[in-house]
């Protein structure tokens, strides 16, 4: 069903599955019927959001990278970096803007920190 894009067979699928009384499937079955109307258009259509988790992989990898070395600046290079090195194309701007963004919002929100007289 996956790469022929059958989902009209999900129920003929779902049915087998409970029949065949196996206990994990039973469990997973649960959760496909929770949200089955997704499941079938993931199983249907051709969208899906691949690109986005693959740039969030990315971002994700910048990240664990840089943790502990270094502030917002450094990731911010390295991110931009990505975008012209990589596929990812001119998005990765906007996402090195948005992490900027939220950058500034939290060094405006964090407490100073003042030694005690």
């Amino acid at each position: 069903m996956l790469r022929t894009r059958t989902g009209e067979q999900l129920n003929d699928w779902l049915c087998r599955v409970k029949a065949s009384k196996i206990r994990e499937l039973q469990g997973f079955l649960t959760g496909v019927k929770r949200d089955k109307a997704a499941v079938t258009a993931g199983l249907t259509l051709p969208q899906n959001n691949g690109v986005v988790e693959g740039k969030v992989n990315k971002l994700k990898l910048i990240k664990r990278m840089g943790y502990g070395r270094a502030e917002f600046p450094l990731l911010r290079q390295r991110v931009l970096h990505a975008r012209n090195v990589s596929r990812f194309g001119p998005q990765t701007g906007a996402l090195a803007k948005s992490l900027e963004h939220w950058y500034n919002l939290s060094v405006a929100n964090r407490p100073t920190s003042r030694a005690h007289s």
